[in-house]
């Protein structure tokens, strides 16, 4: 899987499966996590049957400024770093995500364009939720 507008030699989206290899660690991720702590557990239980599980090389574009979002990740190991175009100095790198973190839920909720680019900045296991 690569991402919208990618190039055929970035490195890409490696399918591993469902989330259910990591199924107890989404749990305690999801119900510690600021974006979905407030779930009731049975709702988390249930996320967690939705998700799929994949593996990105160091360099990984997960998503681009301005893409059109129509999923979220969790950070499972590794790591991802978060850009936003400047007009004036380029690429501007304005945050790290860490593992037991989200990304892209925003672009998930409401559809809206992606407000920053997110690359893996090293050996990632991500897990998507789509919409």
């Amino acid at each position: 899987m690569t991402s919208p507008g990618s190039k055929t030699d970035e490195p890409a989206l490696k399918l591993l499966g469902s989330g259910a290899a990591f199924h107890a660690q989404l749990l305690v991720m999801l119900q510690g996590s600021q974006f979905f702590g407030d779930f009731p557990a049975p709702e988390i239980e249930t996320l967690t049957r939705f998700v799929q599980a994949y593996s990105a090389a160091p360099g990984t574009i997960v998503f681009r400024e301005s893409d059109r979002g129509g999923f979220m990740c969790l950070v499972i190991e590794g790591g991802a770093e978060i850009f936003k175009q400047d007009h004036k100095f380029g690429n501007k790198r304005i945050g790290e995500i860490e593992p037991g973190k989200t990304i892209g839920e925003m672009a998930l909720i409401d559809g809206e364009p992606r407000s920053a680019t997110c690359i893996c900045a090293q050996q990632s296991t991500l897990v998507m939720l789509t919409r």
